[in-house]
């Protein structure tokens, strides 16, 4: 059982596993009813977006001032001042001197189900909360449901809007692996939160379309 990708513990109770191989995971969403067609919604938001693209246009304009693409900088914290600078490596010399100070950038984005039988809820994916960087990672911020604006996904795939779910994760590391990288203390359970890429996509007569996908470490 370590050595395989196991179901989320969040979707334990509506998800199960349909393919899997090696780091790779297949699964299909019910609800506790036994219905599986579902309406779908999504919500996103997101803080500094704007102030984000304004700085990183900047890097770029003074790093190809210089003659340098953005992928040729690298990063360095200077001993005088202790702060993060960034440089480009060309030639064989360092070129160029920016202050490294990124406005802090946050985003969320929430998928969710309501069953077409029985109408109960159903979380399928919150990034702020689940993925390698939602489980782990300490984030100052998660998302607020009752604040978020949720939009039905209205897809010409069904006529009525309804949907089968089928969701694919991927974990590059194993449970020993995980914790050996993380710490010991951590469960199976997290452990199984914590997959490094999700893909979420919906079917109907045997078309699918995807409509979300996340490296999320």
């Amino acid at each position: 059982m370590e050595n395989s990708i196991p179901v989320p513990e969040y979707l334990r109770e509506i998800g199960y596993a349909e393919k899997r191989r090696n780091n790779f995971l297949q699964m299909g969403i019910h609800c506790q009813c036994g219905c599986e067609d579902f309406y779908i919604y999504t919500a996103s938001t997101s803080h500094n977006g704007k102030e984000f693209d304004e700085w990183h246009k900047a890097e770029k304009e003074y790093f190809r001032s210089l003659g340098v693409e953005i992928y040729g900088k690298s990063c360095y914290i200077d001993k005088n001042d202790g702060l993060t600078y960034e440089t480009a490596y060309v030639n064989g010399k360092y070129i160029g001197k920016l202050l490294f100070d990124p406005p802090k950038f946050w985003s969320a984005y929430v998928i969710g189900a309501k069953c077409s039988r029985c109408g109960k809820k159903h979380l399928i994916f919150d990034n702020t909360r689940f993925g390698y960087n939602g489980r782990i990672v300490d984030t100052e911020e998660k998302a607020d449901y009752g604040k978020m604006k949720f939009r039905q996904i209205r897809r010409k795939l069904s006529p009525d809007f309804i949907y089968k779910i089928k969701i694919e994760i991927e974990n590059d590391e194993s449970l020993k692996e995980f914790q050996s990288a993380c710490s010991e203390q951590y469960t199976y359970e997290q452990y199984s939160e914590a997959f490094s890429q999700i893909s979420v996509y919906l079917s109907h007569n045997g078309k699918k379309v995807r409509i979300y996908e996340e490296e999320t470490s």
